[in-house]
């Protein structure tokens, strides 16, 4: 189990890294692998009956005040002795009652949140562990705020209304290029913080009723997202051995992982050495092949990409890198500035067409498209370009990498409309400062305000 969590959260930040994500920021902070908020050290359970978010830990959370608000605490347990001792049945057990004065005095410091909505969602970055011995409002609004990020990124992610998922993630990718507002806000979720919030925690303490937490305006530590019927047992696993091909796939990638690639080359190559049987595994090639191109021999990775891609293994890295490995043979072989004959040309874009077909998309795919293009006399087809716009307006609308080449590579093929075309889907993307003057400056080159193409 410990396993799959941690890979689950290692998956989860290079999808975050590769869209320019800061995983250490208070909205993805709940999700991040051994967070201590639930009685069994995840935030996730799994077990025979449902599947449960924990979004916070009372007992953690009590420490956590002990520790930031120690003196200050102390005086106020003192008060809280007179407050609550008439309360507590005066035949308890010293220990006792001091246990449960602590408890309730502290049950009302962390009563309810205490954080504006726009404090969590505004804010840059992660939130920082307030200083030893300070007040207990400043570690009242840490644990609060701990709890209300959580909460919010848990209730638009596995929440009742599917449609926050989507904003969520749109209002991540939006923070990495200008800063939130509640103006931004509600363009995504439609309502402005206070309403949402509100919506947040009557789902949750609607969810708590007839439960020990029912007067909770927290509701309960637990979010259960699935229950699980009698339909949802799965069927007995037949466990098998890893194939040497599969665990030298697995450990290799796995030293790729932690930036140890000479290490994850060596395990394939002995892999391969110990078992030629391997060649006929197109996955190996593929594996074998790309770690030999980027930190092997290249001669070696062109004749085992070749045979990954002749088998029509569904890995997209291994296309590029065979249409690379061609095009960067005959460019050196023949010069920087020499234009392909239409047998090259074919032989290097055929790849490219397969990557672009394969999942997931990679703007490296149609970046290779348009270096080649370069070194080609005769423009590709029309309705090949069209369809390079079609996908780029689909799914890299504000690559400017990409923008930067493919924009006078149409209007030199005399495709004015499918630039403006093109530009007009960047300009309704979330621009950042940097991004807007490099959008201005292609529209003026499409409208002909800018000579220079």
């Amino acid at each position: 189990m410990a396993y799959s969590f941690d890979l689950a959260s290692t998956y989860l930040n290079e999808c975050l890294n590769e869209k320019k994500i800061n995983p250490q920021t208070v909205l993805v902070d709940p999700f991040r692998y051994g967070r201590i908020h639930s009685p069994v050290g995840r935030w996730l359970e799994i077990n025979r009956n449902n599947i449960t978010l924990w979004r916070y830990a009372q007992f953690e959370d009590y420490v956590q005040i002990r520790v930031s608000a120690k003196d200050e605490l102390i005086k106020d347990l003192a008060k809280a002795h007179k407050t609550f001792e008439g309360e507590l049945n005066s035949d308890s057990a010293w220990f006792k009652r001091e246990g449960l004065i602590q408890e309730k005095a502290l049950n009302n410091i962390l009563a309810k949140p205490v954080c504006p909505l726009r404090d969590i969602v505004e804010h840059k970055g992660i939130l920082y562990h307030p200083k030893p011995n300070g007040s207990i409002a400043d570690a009242q609004k840490y644990v609060s705020s701990l709890r209300q990020a959580t909460d919010f990124a848990y209730y638009c992610t596995f929440g009742p209304d599917p449609k926050t998922r989507t904003a969520f993630a749109r209002l991540m990718e939006d923070k990495v290029k200008r800063p939130t507002t509640e103006v931004i806000f509600k363009t995504y979720f439609g309502v402005g913080y206070d309403e949402f919030s509100a919506r947040i925690y009557r789902y949750f303490t609607e969810a708590s009723k007839q439960t020990e937490y029912q007067d909770s305006a927290w509701g309960a530590p637990g979010m259960v997202v699935y229950r699980f019927t009698s339909k949802d047992i799965p069927q007995k696993v037949t466990w098998a051995d890893a194939t040497r091909s599969q665990s030298a796939r697995i450990i290799s990638d796995w030293f790729l992982v932690n930036k140890q690639p000479a290490i994850a080359l060596k395990t394939l190559r002995l892999a391969d050495s110990d078992a030629p049987y391997l060649r006929n595994d197109p996955e190996f090639c593929a594996a074998l092949g790309l770690s030999e191109m980027q930190y092997g021999d290249k001669t070696k990775a062109l004749a085992l990409l070749t045979q990954a891609t002749d088998a029509k293994v569904q890995r997209p890295e291994a296309y590029r890198s065979l249409s690379r490995l061609r095009f960067e043979n005959i460019v050196a072989a023949k010069g920087k500035d020499y234009k392909l004959t239409a047998a090259e040309l074919s032989d290097v874009i055929t790849p490219l067409y397969a990557a672009m077909k394969l999942s997931p998309s990679n703007p490296q795919t149609y970046l290779q498209f348009m270096e080649v293009i370069q070194h080609i006399n005769d423009p590709l087809p029309e309705d090949f370009l069209k369809t390079l716009v079609n996908n780029c307006i689909q799914r890299f609308p504000d690559n400017f990498d990409l923008l930067d080449q493919f924009v006078p590579i149409l209007l030199k093929s005399g495709l004015q409309a499918e630039a403006s075309r093109l530009l007009n889907a960047t300009a309704k993307c979330v621009l950042s400062k940097e991004e807007q003057p490099r959008l201005e400056r292609l529209q003026a080159m499409v409208s002909g305000r800018n000579p220079a193409l």
